[in-house]
């Protein structure tokens, strides 16, 4: 096999093992530096760092969104009354449901619906699914804590 940059990876394989990487997905899709931190850290989390993967993924999540809101264009468009929404896009070359399923992500756990959720943030920039995230994400560190009780 040929390396290549996506069959390399320094520190670990959390990503390498996966079919589709958390940096093939968000650079197919345009995703920002935010979105995609936040994606990262819900992928890893099982295989890396727990519930300090899912805190920070929920920062990213609370940034995104601050930094959405706080923005000019948004600001502008609100004094206005102009509809420019810069989360229309295209449809997406990979999308969110064949990321979880290529990677094996339980359909139904709460893992694929914070996945689910931040997929419909970053391309409709709606609040509500920023909150619902964080509040996904509040309940993966409930049980990711009670199962590593309960395993130990």
């Amino acid at each position: 096999m040929t390396t290549t940059a996506l069959n390399t990876q320094v520190g670990g394989d959390h990503y390498k093992k996966l079919a589709i990487q958390p940096m093939e997905f968000s650079c197919a899709n345009m995703w920002d530096a935010a979105a995609h931190t936040a994606l990262k850290y819900l992928t890893r989390y099982r295989d890396k760092a727990g519930v300090v993967d899912l805190e920070k993924a929920q920062h990213c999540i609370e940034l995104r969104k601050q930094l959405i809101e706080g923005s000019l264009i948004f600001k502008i468009c609100r004094v206005f009354g102009i509809c420019y929404n810069p989360f229309d896009r295209a449809r997406p070359v990979i999308t969110i449901d064949q990321y979880i399923d290529a990677n094996g992500i339980d359909r139904y756990s709460k893992q694929a619906d914070t996945l689910v959720a931040l997929a419909n943030f970053v391309t409709t920039g709606e609040v509500y699914f920023a909150n619902d995230c964080v509040r996904l994400i509040d309940r993966m560190i409930t049980e990711y804590q009670h199962e590593m009780r309960t395993t130990a």
